[in-house]
């Protein structure tokens, strides 16, 4: 294989290795030049920085247009040619191990477990479990590991290193790799993309050794927590179908605080005209509904789907932990007191007319979205976060007359926080909202807005 065949090859990989620049090179194969804006809309991207991030990789695969345009340039124009002749095959560009492999092919399917010469692609997921099963199965096939667009990865302690360096290809777009501490130092060889690798020690370190790759690393991370929470909105949207067992049914007379326990399974809890809770079974199913007359409402679920109609009155309390499944939490007159605690799964919590509250939030593992509306308040309202693993993104919005106190504390993860200019200059506001960000593990996202 000549030097300049080889180079070439190197770089279709790496263009072509992530399916968003798969999505853009087919995009502009097919429809020719094409708008930032229409790119957006045609690859569903919700964010402008994905897109950004994504296009400045393919440099030298696509040009701009003196009118603002993006098209293929000679380059792009032969990895869309070899992109379409893997696509009859229904294939993907993939990688064997190796500086000097040729190029291979696995196909890549979301949340699948893909098989194909050469490679085993393991991807879109919240969590992975590798253990020693797994990896001697994929050697004995010939075959080697790719772990792509996850949470949270963890090996487990009876990996060894040999098995470790055969049969793992590489890691990345990962938020938090657990290691044993034997193989911190492979890990660290074969990580790509990863914000931090801890051990069985409790050490944790960034993977990105300069500073000045983490803000490359931050932008595929948010792209991949941004595609997990994509890849769960059907679930977050789908209504239960006929063919799903109608377990439990009970009217909510009134409600001034929930509690609700998810270790797996799916729950929503909104409001409504008419309070009423609906419990349906899938597969196996266990759950515990308790109502009482004080407005006290308590369901504990574990694999079953759960949906929560409460009255429209503001709640005294709010309270879910969370270790497992998909929550949903929409709360719209506002609540006194929130508390959640998350240790795995994904929650994406709304709640609106915001007064002086406490909201408490604290992530162990999984993935948190949360948006917090204030309406106009007096006195203070405090926000308290604790982090040691996963993903928190928090958009919080304040009437523009408003303190914002951000307190920052930690030794480990990484936060970016965002606070708008306009809210930087109020002094002394007619409320304040004070915020407490402690981050020793996970990526933290936080955005303080004023309401336009």
């Amino acid at each position: 294989m000549s030097s300049n065949h080889g180079d070439f090859e190197e770089k279709v990989f790496e263009a072509l290795s992530h399916r968003i620049r798969r999505g853009i090179v087919k995009t502009l194969g097919e429809k020719g030049k094409r708008s930032f804006t229409e790119l957006m809309k045609d690859l569903n991207i919700d964010d402008t920085g994905t897109l950004t991030f994504h296009l400045k990789k393919l440099a030298g695969f696509i040009t701009k247009t003196p009118d603002g345009y993006y098209e293929l340039s000679e380059l792009g124009l032969k990895a869309y040619s070899l992109l379409k002749s893997f696509s009859k095959q229904g294939v993907e560009v993939g990688r064997a191990g190796g500086k000097e492999a040729e190029l291979s092919f696995t196909a890549v399917g979301a949340g699948a477990e893909s098989v194909k010469p050469d490679l085993v692609i393991l991807s879109d997921r919240l969590s992975l479990r590798v253990d020693r099963e797994l990896l001697e199965k994929v050697r004995s096939m010939g075959k080697r590991l790719l772990i792509a667009d996850v949470v949270r990865v963890e090996v487990d302690e009876d990996v060894d290193p040999r098995l470790f360096e055969e049969a793992v290809e590489s890691i990345q777009d990962v938020v938090t790799l657990r290691v044993p501490k034997h193989l911190e130092t492979l890990a660290q060889l074969k990580a790509r993309s990863v914000l931090s690798i801890g051990t069985s020690s409790g050490k944790r370190s960034l993977a990105m050794p300069f500073a000045s790759m983490i803000a490359g690393a931050v932008e595929a991370i948010a792209s991949t927590v941004a595609r997990v929470l994509t890849s769960l909105t059907p679930r977050l949207t789908t209504k239960p179908s006929e063919s799903r067992e109608h377990m439990y049914s009970m009217a909510i007379e009134n409600a001034k605080a929930i509690k609700l326990s998810v270790e797996g399974g799916f729950a929503r809890v909104s409001q409504g005209d008419v309070g009423r809770v609906e419990v349906y079974r899938r597969d196996s199913c266990d759950f515990d509904v308790w109502i009482g007359e004080s407005g006290e409402v308590k369901v504990d679920l574990n694999g079953c789907e759960a949906y929560i109609t409460l009255p429209k009155t503001r709640l005294d309390k709010l309270s879910a932990d969370v270790s497992g499944g998909i929550v949903e939490l929409e709360i719209a007159t506002g609540v006194k007191n929130a508390n959640l605690d998350v240790e795995g799964g994904a929650v994406k919590l709304n709640i609106s007319e915001l007064q002086d509250s406490n909201i408490s939030i604290d992530v162990s593992g999984g993935v948190v979205e949360a948006k917090l509306n204030y309406s106009a308040f007096t006195g203070e309202s405090r926000i308290t976060t604790e982090m040691s693993g996963g993903v928190m993104k928090i958009d919080v919005e304040v009437h523009k007359n408003t303190t914002v106190n951000v307190i920052q504390k930690g030794v480990g993860g990484y936060a970016d926080i965002d606070i708008d200019e306009e809210l930087k200059l109020v002094k002394q506001g007619e409320r304040v909202l004070s915020t407490e960000l402690e981050i020793n593990g996970g990526y933290a996202k936080a955005s303080f807005k004023a309401k336009k």
